[in-house]
């Protein structure tokens, strides 16, 4: 491998918006159709790598790019109820995950909590605290389109399959939601069914709790659990892993960490995977850095993450992203070591 360094991505898809990384240059565009309220925002971006192995003096630059648009439409009802949908795509070859987003699902919104329907990520994901992200990821991040496996950051979940999720109003500081999948499938249509992913009957389930600290602080607290049942023709084991993070923040400020067990979740032999990760972050609307750290031990892989990154806007459409990210692993017959430095324009059209 020219980048001496051999994984590549991991197993799940986040919502990054919901953490920072994806911080728009300006706001998208607004208008109405009627009495449902719009929302467009159109981007596309450029990508720019170096990435080195000292071990062995290998050294190469390569770039990508990224397209992307998303609109939702809302409508609140005389009663108050809130429906809408979200349709969201991303074009480009990104090799991490963790910022690539399909996403196409109808909610209903009301005192009672929200019910979504369609291509969507769960509560596992959305409800979990870890390590704060930023910019391009950091330990889980765009890094690993040219090197190195990305951390879990929370339980291995269904990402983006078509499922029905459930979310809690906060109840005195507490939240919960679960999840349904009917199936999770990557490389579905291989020939070679060991190369195929497939979890069938998915469920997701999540918790945080949030309380008020003296001096403005919060503090927050998650668990988080995912099961399936691989198909028996793929001979991967079946989908099961948990986790528990917490979160401390105030204003732009936030720190956090989680412990994930992932166990053999999706795997061909036993892996018995566990990771720890931790981080700080400070967002503002504008511009923000971030550090994060994630230690993963499995019988296949030991990988060790350290990232740092930053993200700044230039006017109302342009943001410059950039990370560093160290990246060294270990597996039974080899192991590498290196890191990759991002640079990545992004326009808001």
């Amino acid at each position: 491998d020219r980048r001496g360094l051999a994984m590549r991505t991991r197993r799940r898809v986040a919502s990054l918006a919901a953490r920072g990384l994806l911080a728009p240059a300006a706001q998208a565009l607004d208008f109405t159709l009627g009495p449902v309220n719009a929302e467009l925002l159109l981007a596309a971006g450029v990508q720019g790598a170096h990435f080195r192995d000292p071990r062995t003096s290998v050294a190469d630059e390569d770039g990508n790019y990224q397209a992307s648009a998303r609109l939702d439409l809302e409508w609140i009802t005389d009663d108050g109820l809130t429906l809408g949908l979200r349709a969201e795509v991303d074009e480009g070859n990104r090799a991490s995950e963790e910022l690539a987003r399909d996403e196409l699902y109808v909610y209903a919104a009301g005192t009672w909590g929200r019910v979504e329907l369609g291509e969507q990520d769960g509560p596992a994901d959305v409800m979990s605290f870890h390590a704060p992200v930023v910019a391009l990821g950091q330990v889980r991040g765009d890094f690993a389109r040219y090197a190195g496996s990305v951390a879990s950051l929370s339980a291995t979940d269904t990402g983006d399959a078509a499922k029905l999720v459930y979310l809690s109003p906060p109840i005195g500081g507490l939240r919960f939601g679960a999840a349904y999948a009917p199936e999770y499938a990557v490389n579905e249509d291989d020939p070679d069914p060991r190369r195929r992913l497939v979890q069938e009957d998915a469920v997701e389930l999540g918790a945080q709790y949030e309380a008020p600290l003296p001096g403005e602080w919060m503090l927050g607290a998650s668990v988080a659990h995912v099961r399936g049942a691989a198909d028996p023709a793929t001979t991967r084991r079946d989908l099961e892993s948990w986790s528990a993070g917490v979160q401390l923040r105030r204003e732009g400020f936030v720190a956090g960490g989680a412990y994930v067990d992932n166990g053999d979740s999706n795997d061909l032999v036993v892996n018995d995977e566990r990771e720890w990760n931790a981080g700080v972050a400070w967002r503002m609307p504008t511009w923000g850095v971030g550090a994060s750290y994630a230690r993963m031990d499995s019988r296949l892989l030991d990988n060790r993450l350290i990232g740092i990154g930053g993200y700044r806007n230039v006017g109302e459409r342009v943001v410059i992203r950039a990370d560093a990210v160290h990246v060294e692993e270990e597996r039974p017959t080899r192991r590498g070591s290196g890191y990759v430095l991002l640079l990545e324009f992004a326009v808001q059209l």
